[in-house]
């Protein structure tokens, strides 16, 4: 292919392949660094491995959210997407 990194590849060719815990559900977003890059921290993965409570994440994630909206907000094309409700 031309653009060879874009290449699908065989799951089992992956670094993580050889890992005792491989293919379990979410292992590389939950394990790996993909959700740290992702994410741009460690906080998710220490989330989904039950280092910090999801709920303390997730009402400093709607404070950042916030603020970020309220920088954006005056430069933004279109008005932003409600906030989904919480059940």
């Amino acid at each position: 292919a031309e653009y060879d990194a874009f290449a699908w590849r065989d799951a089992s060719t992956m670094p993580w392949a050889s890992d005792p815990a491989a293919g379990e559900p979410w292992f590389e977003p939950a394990r790996g660094p993909l959700a740290d890059a992702l994410t741009g921290s460690d906080e998710v993965r220490a989330a989904v491995e039950g280092r910090v409570a999801l709920d303390d994440l997730e009402e400093r994630w709607e404070e950042v959210a916030r603020d970020h909206r309220g920088v954006a907000e005056p430069y933004l094309r279109y008005a932003p997407a409600p906030s989904p409700s919480r059940s």
